[in-house]
């Protein structure tokens, strides 16, 4: 991938994204924030996962290092609406109840 691929690429993204990153509901989120490097080229984005809903005080995210080199499927993910996840927590919410009234 050239450096303008990559940086295309990027430029998809926007703190306050939502974002489904192709790995079923667990790799659901919200980018929170979006760091470049002058010195590497490579991109820091810091994304909280679905499964970390309520952490909020204590887990402000998960930190993804991408570069051209690494892109980590980045090329794969697609933005998604805030609608889209209120029905997986909402599916996820029904998961749990059914769970603990078999428990």
């Amino acid at each position: 991938m050239t450096e303008n691929q990559f940086k295309t690429l990027i430029e998809r993204f926007r703190p306050g994204d939502y974002v489904d990153t192709g790995q079923g509901d667990y790799g659901i989120g919200k980018i929170i924030d979006i760091f470049s490097s002058e010195h590497s080229g490579s991109f820091f984005i810091i994304f909280r996962f679905i499964r970390n809903i309520g952490r909020e005080p204590y887990w402000g995210g998960d930190g993804l290092l991408v570069s051209k080199e690494r892109t980590i499927g980045i090329e794969n993910w697609k933005k998604i609406h805030r609608k889209d996840i209120q029905g997986i927590l909402e599916q996820k919410r029904r998961e749990i109840t059914e769970s603990v009234d078999v428990f």
